[in-house]
């Protein structure tokens, strides 16, 4: 092999080897950038799932303070009955027995 054929070689294999690399290196770039756009999508899957248990959240927190609204009053209703009657009772045990 004469050294020119050699030089032609070599040359061919580090034009190779260059290629092989680009290659790779574009590959890598595009795993990347596919790796980073299955984050994106993951992410914006994970906002709208945050959104929606939020909504959610929300929905529970307006029923339970509805439904704490109720139980209050019922509680406000039966301490007012609770207080008329002990009055009665008070008023009845005060009163003079008639026969």
């Amino acid at each position: 092999m004469s050294s020119s054929q050699s030089g032609f070689q070599d040359s061919n294999n580090l034009e190779w080897s260059q290629l092989k690399t680009d290659s790779l290196l574009h590959s890598g770039i595009q795993a990347t950038n596919l790796q980073e756009l299955g984050k994106h999508d993951e992410i914006q899957s994970l906002l709208k799932e945050s959104e929606q248990l939020q909504k959610e959240i929300g929905g529970l927190f307006n029923k339970f303070t509805d439904i704490n609204k109720v139980i209050r009053a019922d509680i406000d209703e039966f301490c007012q009955i609770c207080d008329t009657s002990m009055a009665n009772i008070s008023a009845s045990i005060n009163e003079p027995l008639t026969q």
